[in-house]
């Protein structure tokens, strides 16, 4: 673990090089950039990398992309640095651009069968004016997507409709007869034909982007931020971009598996030529690529052969062991009630594990299916979830049944989607919209109806403390005093929340107890999800007790 952790250190240091440099240019030429995806992520609630976060991104207007192409064409850039996109090399490994440092090494499976440069590098993705009615957008994605899949021969991917696969085989056919470049041609004349300011929205030029169409005015002359130890450039409503691709739980951390890292050669101290000299000392690079678009077109065929690329399959497939978990759980209700009524949420997770296994599967989620259980046995599977404030998973779920099977919620599911749904607004309200008033109404509203879940008290201390440190108003003995009761409380409840932990310490420092509030601190950063107050909880540890 250290020595994945310290390699990771290490390529994040190279990245913030090459993001200071960027920053430079882009200063110094008048060029606007605005930090993206996980980057973005962690700019906005660590004030840094994630520490899993293996590459960087940002975004660019169409304009000032070419504009950063004509100063790498002018010799304008430091020394060992490269622009990587179609313009200058073709094929290239995918669609958006890379800065690259070409004294390194940063080879991906996709950058090995191709000629481009393959060091260290920032991802660049152009924001393209892009259409505005639904119907359009529905096509321009399938074309993106369809012209990914043409351009770049190296990825295969199973998460592709009928239509697109059919559209795909077609193309191919054609492109065997006019050439792939003229497929090309045709294909960016078709996507990226409207000027730079004719349109409302633009759309990310990349392909499995959680949100490719953004409003334009979410990023204006954007603001400053801190980053490590830097400042970078991020949209002026960065929270609001950030809820619109990830939702309004982007300042949740994601589970172990949820995370997202790159495979990939990475050497900090041999360039990326000692690695391609070797790879074409035993491969024919252009050969090598034929084969792997030979395989590519295959494997599409045989996809559509196999009737597996659809939803219908996908719901046969997890029918069959949503039978089997309502089985089980009917025989098993008396002793799932009792883990319940005894807030053991670990033994009702273990029950659950099949029908966890089965809604997380890739293609449950990739056709936004819900396993098909009884109500009475799906309260149950979120129940734990739900309790323990994990509520944007049910949240999701339970929007899932309601869109797909007609018949009403159960009281029970009702009241959990209704309670979800309030979280939810309560957490878009307080950390992308800043707006305390409206969480404290939600909260109010909540607490009224008697709902006990952790969230419930999380979001009640949240709009308690938080109102009073943003406002720098100075907390009263009698507000502190009620503040110490209610983390007491809350805490027997679900002692092992991070959240009511970390907001148990704050009272206890903030009463003078700053040996007491240290065990609630350190048990906070095992357990809170919420990345903002970890990133806080981090500093309070370090600055405070010195414990990093």
């Amino acid at each position: 673990m250290a020595d994945y952790s310290s390699a990771i250190k290490e390529t994040q240091g190279h990245l913030l090089e090459l993001m200071k440099e960027l920053d430079a240019l882009c200063t110094e030429h008048g060029l606007k950039y605005y930090l993206g995806g996980g980057c973005l992520v962690g700019a906005m609630r660590n004030k840094g990398f994630l520490p899993w976060d293996d590459d960087a991104d940002i975004h660019m207007t169409r304009k000032d992309a070419y504009k950063l192409l004509d100063l790498y064409h002018q010799g304008a850039f430091p020394k060992d640095r490269a622009i990587t996109s179609y313009e200058d090399f073709e094929p290239c490994a995918e669609l958006h651009w890379r800065y690259v440092d070409t004294s390194r090494t940063a080879m991906l499976r996709s950058t090995i069968q191709t000629h481009t440069p393959q060091g260290q590098f920032v991802d660049i993705f152009i924001l393209n004016p892009a259409p505005t009615s639904e119907k359009a957008k529905l096509r321009y994605t399938e074309d993106f997507d369809l012209y990914w899949d043409l351009y770049v021969p190296f990825v295969c991917t199973s998460k592709r409709t009928d239509r697109v696969i059919d559209r795909y085989n077609l193309w191919r056919h054609i492109a065997k007869i006019v050439g792939q470049k003229r497929i090309n041609k045709y294909f960016r004349k078709k996507l990226y034909w409207l000027p730079d300011d004719e349109s409302p929205e633009v759309a990310i030029q990349a392909v499995r982007a959680p949100q490719p169409y953004w409003d334009r005015s979410l990023f204006q002359e954007g603001r400053r931020v801190p980053f490590e130890d830097t400042t970078v450039m991020v949209a002026k409503y960065a929270e609001e971009m950030l809820a619109h691709a990830y939702g309004a739980d982007w300042v949740l951390v994601p589970q172990l598996a949820a995370r997202e890292e790159h495979v990939m050669i990475v050497d900090n101290d041999i360039p990326y030529t000692y690695y391609a000299r070797d790879f074409e000392a035993i491969e024919d690079i252009e050969q090598t690529r034929v084969n792997t678009r030979a395989h590519k077109d295959a494997y599409y065929r045989g996809l559509k052969m196999r009737n597996y690329v659809n939803s219908t399959t996908a719901l046969a497939r997890i029918t069959l062991r949503a039978m089997k978990i309502d089985g089980e759980f009917s025989q098993a209700r008396p002793e799932l009630e009792k883990f319940l009524a005894q807030g053991n949420y670990t033994a009702l997770r273990q029950f659950f594990k099949e029908f966890n296994a089965v809604q997380a599967q890739e293609s449950t989620s990739f056709w936004r299916l819900l396993v098909p259980v009884s109500d009475d046995c799906l309260w149950f599977a979120l129940a734990a979830d739900f309790m323990e404030g994990a509520f944007t998973r049910p949240l999701k779920l339970l929007r899932i049944r309601v869109d797909q099977i007609d018949t009403p919620l159960s009281p029970q599911l009702a009241t959990m989607l209704e309670v979800c749904e309030k979280l939810y607004d309560a957490m878009y309200a307080l950390w992308t919209k800043h707006d305390h008033d409206k969480a404290a109404a939600i909260s109010q509203g909540l607490l009224e109806m008697g709902d006990t879940s952790s969230g419930t008290y999380r979001l009640h201390l949240e709009t308690l403390m938080l109102d009073g440190l943003t406002r720098q108003k100075a907390l009263a003995p009698q507000e502190l005093a009620e503040l110490d009761r209610l983390t007491s409380t809350y805490l027997t409840a679900y002692p092992s929340d991070g959240e009511l932990n970390y907001w148990r310490g704050e009272v206890l420092r903030l009463r003078g107890l700053k040996n007491e509030a240290l065990p609630h601190y350190q048990e906070a950063c095992h357990w809170l999800s919420n990345g903002i107050l970890l990133t806080r909880c981090n500093e309070t540890l370090r600055d405070e007790y010195g414990v990093s």
